[in-house]
């Protein structure tokens, strides 16, 4: 059910017309911190951990440190 609160109008504040004044960084950056309330750490799908993760810049993502 949670994945549905992701879906609603409500829940993201900023519309894709927002986000074009930025760049692909800041967008990233900014996205990441509406996700996970922090740009520093992120809670891994897999396993839960919530910490500072490896982050890919040739794929744009995350990879879990544990």
């Amino acid at each position: 059910m949670a994945a549905f609160f992701w879906l609603r109008k409500e829940a993201i504040p900023i519309s894709m017309s927002d986000i074009d004044i930025y760049t692909e960084e800041q967008a990233h950056s900014l996205l990441a911190s509406m996700r996970w309330k922090s740009e520093d750490q992120q809670t891994c799908p897999h396993c839960g951990v919530q910490a500072k993760h490896y982050f890919r810049r040739t794929r744009l993502q995350w990879s879990c440190r544990d």
